[in-house]
């Protein structure tokens, strides 16, 4: 199945056939110009807007979505046994976090954060201004769980909770981390643009980079730039998997640059979780 590209091949996976059942675009290929107007259609199951994007280069070894939520809305509860990782391309919401209903974790979140949903852990986002839309790309493990199993169903509705990477903790998406080499293992990034880099001469004089791990994953991240700024960008980044470091030290500069999100005052409909810090709901 994994030897040719998907456009090539003449049987559809399991996958592929449940992406064409959600009713939004397919966006294949190597480049995307602007993540932030690349054009999303109703997706009814999410109660937003949204299309999936599966770079030729992964072969559907993990897959993207953007998600554009309309202001004073929020998506339905879901939970799914594949890893995911949201990074937010504009605008300003929360998210609800849990296994048991009577402890959940919520976290606000503006342009430029990244988290991740802890695996097959129940969440719901929340746009929190009244006047302006939501968008953000996911990036999954979903491709793999789903031709797994074969079975969608199974993969939104196993109830299994995974304790060793979440347990509803309130401080879970504080934004605290350790630094292991060149990787930030966190739950939460308030501002990745804004991250301090971290000299990188192996991959070019001048270069830098950051790696994260969050909630626990396979998948990671990471931020590279080519030149000697200490700060970098999300147009050069790229999702994969992070080996373990075995040195473990922590590290000010960083710590002081996840910060949490400052929202301005706003009469717009506010989520149930819009405080100023993480709390168990």
């Amino acid at each position: 199945m994994f030897d040719v590209a998907p456009h090539q091949r003449s049987r559809k996976s399991v996958y592929e056939q449940w992406v064409a059942s959600q009713g939004v675009p397919l966006v294949q290929g190597h480049y995307i110009a602007d993540l932030k107007t690349a054009p999303v259609e109703p997706w009814a199951r999410r109660n937003a807007a949204g299309c999936f994007i599966n770079h030729d280069a992964s072969n559907t070894s993990n897959d993207c979505y953007l998600l554009e939520l309309a202001p004073a809305t929020e998506t339905p509860p879901q939970h799914g046994l594949y890893e995911e990782m949201i990074y937010v391309l504009k605008g300003r919401g929360a998210t609800t976090v849990w296994y048991d209903e009577g402890r959940k974790s919520s976290f606000e979140w503006g342009a430029g954060a990244l988290f991740a949903i802890p695996l097959n852990a129940w969440h719901q986002h929340f746009n929190a201004s009244g006047s302006e839309p939501v968008r953000y790309i996911g990036v999954t493990s979903a491709p793999i769980a789903i031709n797994l199993f074969g079975d969608p169903e199974f993969i939104y509705n196993c109830d299994y909770r995974f304790a060793n990477r979440y347990a509803g903790e309130a401080d879970y998406f504080s934004g605290d981390g350790k630094l292991t080499g060149m990787v930030w293992e966190t739950n939460f990034v308030a501002d990745v643009p804004s991250y301090t880099l971290m000299a990188y001469p192996e991959r070019g004089a001048g270069g830098r980079n950051i790696k994260f791990t969050l909630a626990k994953n396979q998948m990671g991240a990471h931020v590279s730039s080519p030149s000697s700024a200490s700060t970098g960008s999300l147009a050069r980044s790229s999702f994969r998997p992070i080996a373990p470091s075995t040195s473990t030290s922590t590290s000010a500069p960083h710590r002081r640059a996840i910060s949490r999100c400052a929202f301005p005052a706003t009469r717009s409909r506010r989520p149930p979780c819009a405080t100023s810090r993480p709390h168990a709901a």
